[in-house]
């Protein structure tokens, strides 16, 4: 399986407080990660914790299935969790509080489980084409995010 490693940096003219409201608020994810065609929140049968289960598609012709699941919380400074499904890593939600807002890391170490989309990203103009699709899904985040904040 082809392994990524996608790290994005945003900056908030915000308090962390209202930042971490809007990442902290899985449920409605859909409202800024537009990609996110779907957002199911389910109970683990065994930890009986929410999960998230995301319908996702961004500029590819191709969608997605996968589950998030928190893993570790640090309010309001970090949020871990662990995908499964066609997509399998982690993710994880970093804020920091400066004088004049909020920096915000997310760090996405993520592979393709799809046996037939694994390897196809093995080459390396598709793999290009998988980045690509994934820094424009974070642009239109960061965009969607900002106006939420009511930030422009």
């Amino acid at each position: 399986m082809v392994q990524y490693r996608f790290v994005t940096q945003w900056f908030f003219h915000a308090p962390i407080e209202q930042v971490w409201e809007r990442i902290i608020d899985s449920e409605h994810w859909y409202q800024w990660i537009q990609d996110f065609r779907g957002v199911t929140v389910k109970t683990h049968p065994v930890s009986s914790e929410k999960v998230f289960e995301i319908n996702y598609r961004g500029d590819l012709p191709y969608s997605f299935n996968f589950t998030l699941m928190p893993i570790l919380i640090d309010a309001p400074h970090r949020m871990e969790l662990k995908a499964s499904g066609e997509l399998e890593g982690t993710g994880c939600w970093i804020l920091v509080e400066e004088d004049d807002g909020t920096a915000v890391t997310y760090i996405w170490n993520v592979g393709v489980s799809n046996p037939m989309f694994s390897l196809l990203t093995r080459l390396p103009w598709v793999k290009a084409l998988t980045e690509n699709n994934h820094n424009a899904t974070m642009a239109r985040a960061e965009v969607a995010l900002r106006q939420l904040l009511k930030e422009h």
